[in-house]
């Protein structure tokens, strides 16, 4: 047995013996900088190395640094130590990690609240102060506040342009409009089942939300059965396909940007909150045309995007808008008769596109012109389709927007006069806001004194008293 253990312990001092030898040639971390302590020593009593960032160790910059002495508010802050911080808010009710301000005052709700707890942890884990987070960027206030006017718009802005953690798109913004947030609220409530597993096609209202949430699940295979990726759709999704279902594929072509703007200034005119029918057909829009998409890749159809855009406005123009888009929604698919329809339109399209005159010679850039589009409109079929008995308008007409439109109402002193003494009762608008309407009460039948962002910001004004109650054809 003591041989045995003798031949061990041989081997493992080669072994040993091996592994230093492997290592001698390995460079140390500290360089080979020649000081007063010597080549490749340590001075760990005053923790200094060799390194020191590339200073002589009796340099005058070493000198220096070695002056500086802490001053009495200093050394006193030392003594703090620490503090601790407590974020309590609305995000401790919602279990958000980071709120957007769409919650609501009644949501704060706290139970069984022991501060004085708190203060004795911290205590004995040698805080030596608090700081207690009061409002933070969501803006919601833990202190008895005035409700003004137009406050939940105000909340909003404050968590939208205060928002620094995550990547801000221009898309980004509009995400706590009410438009948006009933549409998460509906997307998060509207169940759909395949193969006995149920699921919800997930809204991203704002950039990065589905993968933030999918790892705070840890990336559960749970999270992503019921929040399945490819049935996930964003706000530049909605815009893009609602647009062309609109028939607006020249506005889709010039790109994502002017496609959301566009999109969100009739979002803002709407005067009814979307409901399960508009996010049903908003849904099956995106899925006609993630389906064109298909087609047309598999074709090999080149300029996809601006072709895809203008086949489903041209589906959409033939037919009416009667397209059944909730047999598209029941489905989450094509019906065989409209991949028919699609097969026989997308070449025809693709050729217009494609072949462009000789004014407009860039296809994409003939693609953003209203003149493509009256083109594309000469396109004709023989294929029959299942419709609805009425057309399918996202946006319906709107008297509101056609009397606003109007510049003989839109400069009419008399209309900023009555909106302001209805805010004089209700207290909707902002300063900001009733100092606008003043203006346009003063301004009389001058039309040209307004620049295009100042009359758009007076739309906006407008529409939020038509939301709020305000009568303006009394």
């Amino acid at each position: 047995m003591k041989k045995w253990i003798t031949v061990l312990v041989a081997i493992l001092l080669l072994a040993f013996t091996f592994m230093l030898s492997a290592c001698s040639g390995v460079n140390s971390m500290y360089e080979k900088v020649t000081t007063r302590y010597g080549l490749n020593e340590t001075d760990f009593e005053h923790g200094w190395s060799n390194h020191n960032n590339g200073y002589a160790k009796d340099g005058e910059v070493v000198d220096k640094l070695l002056e500086c002495i802490p001053n009495e508010r200093q050394l006193i802050h030392a003594d703090n130590e620490y503090y601790s911080f407590v974020h309590f808010g609305m995000n401790t009710m919602t279990d958000k990690e980071w709120g957007d301000g769409s919650e609501t005052v009644d949501m704060f709700a706290p139970k069984n609240v022991d501060t004085d707890q708190w203060c004795e942890v911290f205590k004995r884990s040698g805080s030596k102060g608090v700081i207690f987070t009061a409002k933070h960027h969501d803006g919601f206030a833990l202190w008895d506040t005035k409700n003004i006017g137009n406050s939940e718009n105000l909340i909003r802005n404050i968590s939208v342009y205060s928002n620094s953690q995550t990547a801000i798109k221009r898309s980004d913004p509009p995400s706590n409009l009410p438009f948006y947030v009933t549409i998460k609220q509906l997307s998060q409530n509207i169940v759909s089942t395949v193969e006995q597993q149920s699921y919800i096609c997930y809204f991203e209202r704002t950039n990065g939300e589905y993968d933030t949430e999918y790892r705070r699940n840890n990336g559960s295979k749970r999270f992503t059965l019921t929040n399945p990726k490819d049935k996930r759709f964003t706000k530049i999704d909605m815009a893009t396909a609602i647009n062309a279902w609109e028939q607006h594929p020249d506005i889709v072509c010039q790109g994502r940007e002017k496609c959301f703007t566009f999109f969100n200034a009739n979002v803002k005119t709407m005067l009814k909150l979307p409901d399960e029918q508009f996010f049903k057909a908003a849904y099956a829009s995106i899925i006609l045309y993630r389906k064109l998409d298909k087609l047309a890749k598999k074709m090999a159809l080149t300029y996809k995007s601006n072709v895809i855009s203008y086949t489903l406005s041209l589906i959409s123009y033939i037919f009416n808008k009667k397209v059944d888009l909730f047999a598209i929604w029941e489905l989450k698919d094509l019906p065989p008769y409209i991949i028919d329809l699609a097969n026989d339109i997308l070449p025809k399209v693709h050729s217009i596109i494609a072949n462009a005159p000789k004014e407009h010679p860039e296809p994409r850039m003939w693609a953003r012109k209203a003149e493509c589009w009256e083109e594309i409109k000469k396109i004709t079929t023989d294929k029959q389709i299942n419709l609805l008995p009425t057309s399918y308008e996202f946006f319906a007409n709107n008297e509101a927007l056609e009397f606003i439109e109007d510049e003989n109402n839109f400069y009419k002193p008399t209309l900023w006069m009555k909106l302001l003494l209805w805010n004089s009762k209700y207290k909707m608008l902002n300063r900001k806001q009733e100092n606008m309407i003043k203006y346009m009460r003063a301004l009389g039948n001058n039309n040209n004194a307004l620049t295009k962002k100042q009359a758009d910001y007076v739309k906006d004004i407008f529409f939020f008293a038509v939301k709020s109650g305000f009568q303006y054809n009394i």
